[in-house]
């Protein structure tokens, strides 16, 4: 108790790091915690409730709003203020909600280091200078719903645990997130980027963790050559709903895990996953082959491919339930008769051709993956040769010298002839041995280029 009277009456120190002290000067002795004496600014407890209400008070009225390190106990309001002057909020500590929606930040202010242990919100304001967030921290969720920045943000180094949202939030300035930790969704949902953007990561850090998505779904960015995105881990359904065609990635390393990219899209809600997951790997596919990167853009087109496999097989199912079910044109009750055959005939047509498209798609998957693996379409020219020599050197191949089969080398020669399209002899004699002749002709030289394109899809453009 004498102690805690001289410290009263004697000039005190209050035993906060040194770097923030500034915001406690004149201010007195509160309380000791751990055995560091502190004012009630700085108190890390929250035992100081009408205390500390008070020195706030008198700092806003003082218009001093240096809060460099303090620990707030309770909810924070700073609503609705027109704030002219710089402001400090590096090292503090919320630990309540906190709101600073529709305030009018005319001058510098910093959040550098600062935690919010809970929600945040900075709905509606707006950022007139620089903005500091370089290593904050925020444990809740952080609204900065129709937040405008009009200079440079900096939330680099910055560490998000729950949601946070930038719906319709514009960013007129710089917006830096380099080395930030996501660990849940952070939502860009119809914001607007007008000057650079930049996310930057290390890949053997755990910066995400399985819960982490971005969200740019309508995000419009007026110069998408400044949007960057180096050493991170990516997932293309992040990037659905906006274009991806000139965004700059360096050193990404791609989840192309499809079953996982649609039970996102599907668990955010969103119709039509597939046909959506299509479009942002055609665009994505686009911008990795502009840029020479030949393995990703493959990757791609493979997804954005099988993607249009699964919409024309659901595509096929409907049509095949109308056939069925008759129900896919409407019938006016007063001409049934005459609508039936023409109802009849166009659910047949509209069924077969479904068909024989998905009949195409598939063949063209199983001999090359769609032209992208060169190993795989390599392994299915070796299968058409090896079939095709094997029925040559069987005794149902009949020739115009009156043989019958080839032995196994000679059966080789002939079949590589017949891929090259030549007209080796002896000519085949009977039925069987000219339609084993005339199915490799057309499916051995169509193998050959598709194995061509594989290699060229792989080593150049």
């Amino acid at each position: 108790m004498k102690k805690d009277m001289a410290l009263q009456n004697e000039k005190f120190v209050c035993e906060c790091d040194e770097g923030l002290r500034s915001s406690c000067k004149n201010e007195k002795f509160f309380k000791q915690h751990s055995d560091k004496n502190y004012c009630v600014l700085h108190y890390p407890d929250f035992d100081k409730l009408d205390a500390f209400a008070e020195a706030v008070q008198r700092k806003i009225d003082s218009h001093n709003y240096d809060f460099k390190g303090v620990w707030f106990p309770t909810e924070f309001n700073f609503q609705y203020f027109d704030a002219q002057v710089e402001m400090d909020f590096s090292y503090a500590h919320f630990t309540k909600e906190t709101r600073f929606s529709s305030t009018k930040f005319k001058n510098r202010i910093d959040f550098s280091h600062a935690c919010f242990a809970e929600i945040v919100y900075f709905n509606w304001s707006e950022f007139h200078l620089e903005t500091n967030f370089f290593h904050a921290h925020f444990v809740k969720d952080a609204w900065f719903f129709k937040t405008e920045f009009q200079k440079r943000v900096d939330f680099g180094q910055g560490t998000f645990e729950s949601k946070t949202f930038f719906h319709e939030t514009n960013f007129v300035g710089e917006v830096n997130f380099k080395s930030a930790r996501i660990f849940d969704n952070i939502s860009f949902k119809s914001a607007t980027f007008q000057d650079y953007l930049s996310f930057d990561g290390h890949l053997s850090h755990k910066q995400y963790t399985k819960n982490t998505f971005f969200e740019f779904q309508d995000t419009r960015f007026r110069k998408p050559e400044l949007v960057s995105f180096h050493s991170m881990n990516l997932s293309p359904h992040w990037f659905v709903d906006v274009d991806s065609r000139k965004l700059v990635f360096i050193n990404i390393n791609w989840n192309f895990d499809i079953e996982h990219e649609i039970k996102s899209l599907e668990t955010r809600g969103i119709y039509y996953p597939e046909k959506l997951l299509r479009i942002a790997c055609q665009q994505l596919a686009t911008n990795m082959e502009e840029n020479n990167q030949y393995d990703e853009a493959s990757n791609f087109r493979q997804i954005a491919l099988e993607m249009e496999r699964t919409e024309k097989s659901d595509s096929l199912r409907k049509s095949f339930k109308a056939f069925s079910k008759k129900q896919s044109y409407e019938i006016d009750s007063n001409k049934v008769s005459k609508s039936l055959p023409t109802i009849f005939f166009r659910l047949v047509k509209d069924f077969f051709l479904k068909l024989f498209n998905l009949l195409l798609h598939y063949l063209y998957r199983f001999t090359s993956f769609y032209g992208e693996r060169w190993n795989w379409a390599f392994f299915v020219l070796l299968i058409i040769l090896t079939i095709s020599t094997f029925l040559y050197t069987t005794s149902y191949c009949v020739f115009k010298d009156g043989k019958q089969g080839f032995d196994i080398w000679e059966a080789i020669s002939y079949s590589l002839r017949v891929m090259a399209l030549q007209r080796p002899e002896p000519f085949p004699e009977n039925s069987f041995s000219k339609i084993i002749v005339a199915l490799q002709r057309i499916f051995a030289p169509l193998q050959l280029a598709l194995l061509a394109l594989a290699i060229r899809r792989k080593f150049m453009r």
